[in-house]
């Protein structure tokens, strides 16, 4: 069991998306299996509602861009597309 499995619920969740992923991708093994459940369980399961973390990351980034040169931030979107 992951480590970010912390109750029985989330525990139960897990299982149900394993055997979700066990269903659609049969041919999923390994690292390729782990991914699809793991993302699937993130997407389904774990939104955040801790509204004060969320805000203090928030913060950090807004601060981070700030520190950045907006030339650079400009580059480096670019360098996204």
């Amino acid at each position: 069991m992951p480590s970010f499995i912390h109750t029985p619920g989330e525990e139960n969740h897990w299982q149900k998306v394993k055997k979700m992923v066990k269903e659609e991708y049969p041919e999923a093994t390994g690292d390729d299996f782990w991914a699809l459940v793991n993302s699937i369980y993130h997407k389904k399961y774990k939104k955040s509602t801790n509204k004060a973390s969320n805000s203090r990351l928030i913060s950090v980034a807004r601060k981070e861009v700030q520190k950045t040169p907006k030339k650079r931030l400009i580059a480096q979107r670019k360098d996204l597309t």
